[in-house]
């Protein structure tokens, strides 16, 4: 079977049980929840066995380039070119909220980078309680890219915001 085929194959199972749940009336689907789980449930079973039968088979998803890396990694180049430090600001936001958690997995990014081109990195972070969290995270990026870890207030200093 080829590659398209089994895709489109896929595709259409989907709009078929999508298709299928529409037309269900809501009385039915009230009295029955369980019928209507068990037939989503076995779509989603079937598209992930057909996925994973695509990966054994070395066929990945395409997944398009974020133009926001690009620019981080092309920032970054050019610092390191001038031989300035990146300074990284994590945001406003409390360790509760999930924009901060977006932002460390960026500042994980950065200082990934940072740390494969010797580029001096400040991580300037507002709240207390998110700094132990970016210390950690700039720490595991220096240890993964095998670079020398810097003395703490090197790599990581603390900015208090004045509100």
């Amino acid at each position: 079977m080829k590659h398209r085929d089994i895709l489109t194959a896929a595709i259409s199972l989907a709009l078929v049980i999508l298709i299928v749940v529409l037309l269900i009336p809501k009385e039915y689907q009230a009295k029955h929840p369980d019928r209507l789980t068990a037939i989503l449930l076995l779509g989603f079973m079937v598209l992930i066995i057909v996925f994973l039968l695509r990966a054994r088979r070395g066929i990945i998803p395409y997944v398009r380039r974020i133009g926001g890396i690009s620019a981080i990694e092309e920032a970054i180049g050019r610092a390191t070119e001038m031989g300035k430090p990146i300074v990284y600001v994590a945001g406003f936001s409390d360790i509760t909220n999930v924009v901060t958690h977006v932002s460390l997995a960026v500042l994980s990014h950065v200082a990934r980078l940072a740390a494969r081109l010797g580029t001096p990195l400040i991580a300037c972070i507002s709240i207390p309680n998110v700094y132990p969290f970016a210390e950690e995270v700039i720490r595991e990026a220096f240890k993964e890219e095998g670079a020398l870890m810097p003395e703490p207030n090197s790599y990581s200093e603390f900015v208090e915001v004045q509100a």
